[in-house]
């Protein structure tokens, strides 16, 4: 996906959910003006959305929603987790004139210290193309094959630099690892998933339209892989649990 403002492209992005939310490197919009609210997504089919930024956070990640989700329906690419040695690839480039970046994964989770200061989870990765520099890619997806099919693993934001050639790049890229890189959003965080709930515990309590309304975005959860199969199926129970546990003791009483 590229992100651009009156023509001049910022920089990569991909999408994680339903309904236009995008997951960028923050300092892809720096090229943006001050007072500007709103500005182009353009997804892989040719599809052009309007988009706005909704948070930013210290890992130089920042989470974009559509001015209109209902021109968004396309689901989101399957997340999952790599492992070293992995092969990886980068869907996203630049321009048509820039190659696709692939190349294997050198570690599959490592703390690691952006220039901004912040310290983030990240895959450290090797990349087959010497470019020289990098720029225009940070912000884009990495993907890597697992079991035959391409999945979601991280999102670029850094290149190392070339030590002996400190205006250069070295071919090492550094990426937020996908599931630790949503959690760091209020959209994601579990008291927005089900407000008032308390972990370890129970929900208390709910009317059938509040069952509804937390399966349906416990569904979103699941798809996006934020939340594992098991985790979801946990809280499913505790939902249904919640709800049918109050009827059955009117029934007794």
């Amino acid at each position: 996906m590229e992100l651009s403002h009156d023509g001049n492209i910022l920089g990569g992005g991909l999408l994680i959910q339903r309904g236009g939310v995008i997951l960028t490197a923050a300092h892809c919009l720096r090229g943006l003006p001050p007072d500007q609210e709103e500005f182009d997504a353009t997804l892989g089919s040719g599809q052009k959305l309007r988009v706005r930024v909704e948070e930013v956070v210290d890992w130089d990640l920042a989470l974009l929603v559509a001015v209109n989700p209902e021109e968004c329906d396309v689901p989101p690419p399957h997340s999952d987790s790599c492992r070293s040695k992995d092969p990886w690839s980068a869907p996203y480039r630049p321009s048509v004139t820039d190659p696709h970046l692939d190349g294997q994964v050198i570690v599959d989770e490592c703390t690691y210290g952006l220039t901004g200061g912040a310290e983030v989870r990240a895959l450290q990765l090797g990349v087959n193309q010497l470019l020289g520099s990098y720029a225009g890619y940070s912000g884009g997806p990495v993907e890597a094959e697992l079991n035959g099919r391409p999945r979601l693993v991280g999102v670029l934001l850094e290149q190392y630099p070339d030590r002996s050639h400190p205006e250069r790049a070295s071919n090492v890229l550094f990426a937020a690892r996908i599931q630790q890189a949503l959690l760091r959003f209020r959209r994601f965080d579990m008291a927005n998933l089900f407000p008032g709930m308390v972990l370890p515990g129970r929900m208390g309590a709910v009317d059938e339209t509040e069952v509804e309304r937390r399966l349906r975005r416990l569904r979103v959860w699941r798809e996006t892989e934020v939340i594992s199969n098991r985790t979801a199926k946990i809280f499913e129970l505790r939902i249904l649990e919640d709800w049918i546990r109050p009827s059955a003791g009117d029934v007794g009483g």
